[in-house]
């Protein structure tokens, strides 16, 4: 009787430590689900802020290139230099918008949607895209409605249109046009 009384009272604490082995396990495979996740944002956002970078990095590579080695004229060059601190302003801005976007996402910040006038942001966009659209010679036409507005995140939908912009310069031939 002794040993069954025993017994029963090592099975119940058995019984106990197995509960919590699996509200345990519960706890830590929901805080691998919250890591997986918060790994994927962080994948995404590092994409997103390489490819949004690596534009305007390259155009002022190029644009220096051409003044070092004396391949424009000093008016070209002037013009240039002039849209290379135009293309800088916008790429600090940039960098200091997605930067302020990576901080939400981490803290979970809700982000703040506002009406957007899409016309005006693709003239925006057309002028932090003027560099690569003269380098292939692409006319830029801006279609949207004066008076098109949308409800977005801002930065959000910046990314989305630059994004499109880009590379739809990108696989236009020479000559060509974006719409």
């Amino acid at each position: 009787k002794y040993l069954s009384q025993r017994l029963t009272k090592q099975n119940a604490i058995i019984e106990e430590n197995a509960s919590s082995l699996d509200k345990l396990n519960k706890e830590i495979y929901s805080k691998n689900q919250l890591l997986e996740e918060d790994n994927r944002t962080k994948d995404k956002l590092l994409s997103i802020i390489s490819h949004d970078l690596r534009n305007p990095i390259t155009n002022t590579q190029t644009i220096l290139s051409l003044i070092n080695k004396g391949a424009l004229t000093e008016e070209e060059s002037k013009t240039l230099l002039e849209q290379l601190e135009t293309q800088y302003i916008n790429t600090t801005g940039l960098l200091d918008n997605l930067l302020g976007w990576l901080k939400s996402q981490i803290t979970g910040k809700e982000l703040e949607k506002s009406d957007i006038n899409v016309y005006e942001l693709m003239n925006g966009m057309h002028l932090e895209q003027k560099i690569a659209l003269m380098r292939k010679r692409i006319k830029f036409i801006n279609n949207t409605s004066s008076d098109c507005n949308i409800m977005a995140e801002k930065e959000m939908i910046k990314i989305i249109f630059r994004n499109l912009i880009t590379n739809a310069i990108k696989y236009t031939p020479k000559g060509g046009t974006v719409t």
